[in-house]
């Protein structure tokens, strides 16, 4: 018999039993190679959709879940943008903002955008051979969250940003 996996809400941060269907879906995106699954909050106010890291499967040894690649380039918005390939129609998506990207492309040009309209956002990402690969958080300046969050929203209604 599998053991009843419990989850903690990143927005409420209560308690989640997820539910068998969902349990399957978490374990078959650890299989895939996947960081991230996302799933309803029963906790949260309109069921707000929120991440869920998932652990590489390979390694038994971690205790800590890895984090999702890129922060987020929308603006107002700090966080972490992942790759989904649940219904083959692959994506990158932010599970705190809702943004997604169908073509990685267009999430590097939001990316130099971003940097080039706040600075300080460049510590977050690295250029190499032409594309922009994610820096550690501790290269991210004291405050990093504070300061994203006094940007102008950078949402609107279309959450598909290309």
């Amino acid at each position: 018999m599998k053991e009843m996996m419990s989850i903690v809400c990143s927005n409420c941060g209560n308690l989640i039993n997820p539910s068998k269907k969902e349990q399957t879906f978490i374990r078959e995106c650890a299989q895939k190679g996947m960081r991230l699954a996302i799933i309803n909050c029963p906790n949260c106010p309109l069921g707000k959709i929120d991440p869920v890291v998932v652990m590489d499967p390979n390694s038994a040894t971690k205790t800590e879940p890895e984090l999702p690649s890129y922060r987020c380039p929308v603006a107002r918005c700090h966080g972490f943008v992942s790759y989904i390939d649940t219904d083959g129609k692959p994506y990158w998506g932010c599970g705190e903002c809702g943004c997604f990207w169908r073509d990685k492309k267009n999430l590097f040009k939001e990316v130099t955008a971003i940097i080039k309209k706040y600075t300080y956002r460049k510590h977050s990402y690295k250029r190499e051979k032409g594309k922009w690969l994610p820096n550690p958080l501790s290269n991210e300046p004291t405050g990093y969250e504070g300061l994203v969050e006094e940007e102008p929203s950078g949402l609107t209604n279309e959450y598909m940003r290309g």
